[in-house]
């Protein structure tokens, strides 16, 4: 099993909380204290590690 980080698990929660896929900003939101910088380090390494994978790619904006 790997281990994942503190900020890891928040995410991955937000993740498993949610009924649909979301974005880094979605997840931004949903924290309401994580920075972007610390959402996409966190997704990044998640991705890598294999516990989560990308369902589309998207531009918000």
């Amino acid at each position: 099993m790997q281990k994942i980080t503190h900020r890891e698990e928040e995410v991955l929660n937000i993740l498993w909380n949610s009924s649909e896929p979301l974005a880094a900003g979605d997840i931004l939101q949903a924290s309401g204290h994580l920075s972007m910088r610390t959402i996409q380090q966190s997704l990044k390494s998640l991705l890598s590690k294999g516990l989560i994978r990308v369902e589309r790619v998207c531009m918000k904006g």
